[in-house]
């Protein structure tokens, strides 16, 4: 019971300092509730800006920065430069000099030699060849043997034991005629074929 009071008491609480500080404002009164026309910084909605911020001097972990770094800079002789100015370009096509062809260079033209010399084949650095020729006339010479074979064949089949829709299932397989229904792995056995003829088939 207590427990109960206590959140009760917690929740009254909440409540009515959501009401005075206004957690939820109402639509209309913040700047993310609409299209802005102006930046933030130009143009406040719920703030003040470009307002007085005394200066107390400077912090102290700045000054001991400031302190180190002097002492870095006289011990090691060098003064650290530091800037937000954009670099200089870099310097650019000035002479390099030539100390002559680099040895592993050396011993890799000599390995692909004597691989050339051991396999009979010269190896070809050169461009890619051009693209090959697309969509040129081909003659047609007619009908393929096989193609007519195979046609004449399928048409003495059904002639013997009927005409063979051929379809797929609804995983897309090919319906194809067996007769275990395992022996072919993932095609079906589902055929329209009689029955009583699928011996000579086998």
């Amino acid at each position: 019971m207590f427990k109960s009071k206590k959140t009760m008491a917690a929740l009254a609480l909440c409540t009515s300092q959501a009401v005075a500080i206004k957690y939820r404002p109402y639509p209309g009164s913040v700047p993310w509730g609409g299209d802005a026309d102006k930046p933030e910084w130009e143009d406040p909605q719920d703030h003040k800006v470009n307002y007085f911020v005394p200066d107390f001097g400077k912090d102290s972990d700045i000054k001991s920065s400031f302190k180190n770094m002097a002492k870095a800079e006289e011990d090691l002789k060098h003064e650290l430069k530091a800037s937000f100015d954009p670099e200089d370009e870099p310097k650019r096509n000035y002479f390099v000099p030539h100390f002559g062809e680099d040895n592993e260079i050396k011993y890799t033209k000599k390995n692909i030699a004597d691989a050339e010399k051991a396999l009979g084949h010269e190896y070809d650095t050169s461009d890619p060849a051009a693209d090959p020729k697309r969509n040129y006339f081909v003659p047609h010479f007619g009908e393929d043997e096989d193609i007519t074979f195979t046609k004449k064949n399928i048409a003495n089949a059904e002639s013997k034991v009927g005409v063979w829709n051929v379809q797929r299932d609804g995983n897309g397989a090919w319906v194809l005629p067996s007769v275990d229904s395992n022996q072919y792995g993932n095609f079906k056995a589902e055929n329209n074929w009689p029955s009583e003829k699928m011996g000579s088939l086998v």
